[in-house]
């Protein structure tokens, strides 16, 4: 399945949430991984785009990758 950049970003959202629930040290590193992961395919969803000349009005802000 190809996500879209914003998918992307719902799911780095989704994965801060539950690191945000975790009570395991390690589920809740492994959660913060996949979000910056997430947000990593987010942005190169977006250059990609970008890239191709599909711009597009209504794109998503892509937070920074700290």
């Amino acid at each position: 399945m190809s996500y879209s950049a914003q998918q992307c970003l719902d799911m780095a959202k989704e994965c801060g949430r539950m690191a945000s629930q975790a009570k395991d040290r390690d589920a809740r590193a492994a959660l913060i991984e996949f979000a910056r992961q997430w947000l990593e395919l987010a942005r190169h969803k977006e250059h990609e785009r970008k890239i191709l000349g599909r711009q597009n009005p209504n794109r998503c802000k892509i937070p920074a990758i700290s």
